[in-house]
């Protein structure tokens, strides 16, 4: 290896490292209850039950991973398309699966 291929490993090394950084202060900022991002799943899981359907039979009503589950139990973001198939599923709109909540300063 020469010294600029050197350099570019480096370089792509310590944004591998940032990225790695940002994601552990997001899941923990998560596993301690702190808002990162600003969307919820409430509506969605109040949907669930108020139509008696656990977890495990909405996800394999609207098809999706145990991953995509757990992104949703975590408020992380999913692919559009989910949204599509939970609204399909339940001939609802977006805003009755996932709400906004603003960040509150700590």
């Amino acid at each position: 290896m020469n010294n600029l291929s050197i350099q570019k490993f480096r370089n792509l090394n310590n944004l591998f490292t940032i990225i790695n950084i940002i994601y552990t202060i997001k899941d923990v900022g998560n596993n301690f209850g702190v808002k990162i991002v600003g969307i919820s799943y409430r509506p969605l899981w109040k949907l669930l039950i108020d139509i008696g359907l656990n977890k495990t039979e909405f996800r394999i009503l609207v098809k999706i991973s145990p991953a995509t589950l757990a992104k949703l139990s975590k408020n992380q973001t999913i692919d559009g398309s989910t949204i599509e198939r939970i609204c399909a599923a339940f001939q609802c709109q977006p805003g009755d699966v996932f709400e906004y909540v603003p960040e509150k300063d700590k």
